[in-house]
């Protein structure tokens, strides 16, 4: 469940010109932050 709530940062990503400084996540559950928080920090380690 969270690998595929991690998807919406991919094309969150891929519509952009350049890779953003902040990104807002709404949090309910949890799911979807942790999702979208493991691609972020995989492409943007600092």
């Amino acid at each position: 469940m969270i690998a595929g709530q991690g998807t919406i940062a991919i094309e969150l990503i891929n519509q952009l010109e350049e890779h953003p400084d902040y990104v807002f996540i709404p949090v309910g559950g949890g799911g979807l932050l942790a999702g979208m928080s493991v691609y972020l920090k995989t492409i943007n380690p600092k």
